[in-house]
């Protein structure tokens, strides 16, 4: 790494042997008390990568996407216009639950969540692994908004998280919906929410759906900055009805693979 800033309470400072840019703060101390003059100057631009995150190799070994600053930003706007824009107006700020391991790329709607001004909750790990004891957490500590898995909310459901007093909102993504468990969200008195669809390729979040507005599980639309197609083994569109194959292109598409141009070239194709 170029730089590397800590405090004296990092628990690994062999870590850190050798790293001509570690620098470690005295605690009280401003950071920039300390940066040493040579220290890399940073002019981040919309296009430069924000963060690497890995998929799960569910279709091969795991690949290192590159994210950039811009798209992050999109997802934020988009977020802001749709997902949490109702609850907003309805209710002011809101408390959110950090449901997600940071490994998922999901766990970026939470964090967006505190970006766009509101109460988030981190939830650990013992936590998250007990459905009945987060759904008492959650009560007891008046958490507003919350995202999930389709597979875990029906766990959490089933503990009573929709029992009064249920999140304003809940977030599913990750997987299909199934009917039972998109029209119990659907009827809920108190609940809005949204079904979230997207791989870590276009930057978390590709295409959102709002449970009140269809009566059955579906995809919905994209956000802002981004289009979807329906094409065939030629990337021409198909017609309603047919199937295809589902093509995204736009703003939240990510750089690429980290240390893999020849994939990159595969999946990341020139837009006709």
């Amino acid at each position: 790494p170029a730089a590397v800033l800590t405090d004296a309470g990092w628990p690994l400072p062999e870590a850190l042997d050798g790293l001509a840019g570690a620098t470690v703060l005295d605690a009280g101390e401003p950071y920039w008390a300390e940066l040493p003059a040579d220290a890399p100057a940073v002019r981040v631009t919309p296009a430069n990568a924000a963060y690497v995150i890995y998929t799960s190799g569910s279709t091969g070994r795991p690949k290192g996407v590159v994210v950039s600053h811009g798209s992050i930003a999109g997802l934020l706007a988009a977020h802001r216009a749709e997902t949490f824009a109702g609850p907003e107006r309805a209710h002011g700020r809101l408390r959110a639950a950090l449901t997600a391991s940071l490994c998922f790329d999901a766990s970026w709607n939470g964090l967006l969540w505190m970006v766009a001004g509101h109460e988030l909750h981190l939830i650990g790990d013992d936590l998250r692994r007990d459905p009945a004891a987060l759904v008492r957490h959650l009560r007891t500590t008046g958490v507003d908004a919350v995202q999930f898995t389709p597979t875990y909310a029906e766990q959490l459901i089933a503990e009573g998280l929709l029992d009064a007093p249920a999140p304003r909102v809940v977030l599913l993504g990750g997987e299909p919906i199934g009917q039972a468990l998109w029209t119990r969200l659907r009827e809920a008195p108190a609940t809005t929410g949204h079904n979230l669809y997207g791989p870590t390729e276009c930057t978390v979040d590709t295409l959102l759906q709002e449970y009140a507005d269809a009566e059955r599980p579906t995809m919905g639309h994209t956000v802002l900055g981004t289009r979807a197609h329906v094409l065939d083994a030629h990337l021409n569109p198909v017609p309603a009805g047919v199937p295809g194959e589902l093509y995204l292109s736009g703003d939240s598409l990510a750089r690429g693979y980290l240390g893999r141009p020849a994939l990159t070239a595969e999946r990341f194709v020139a837009d006709p």
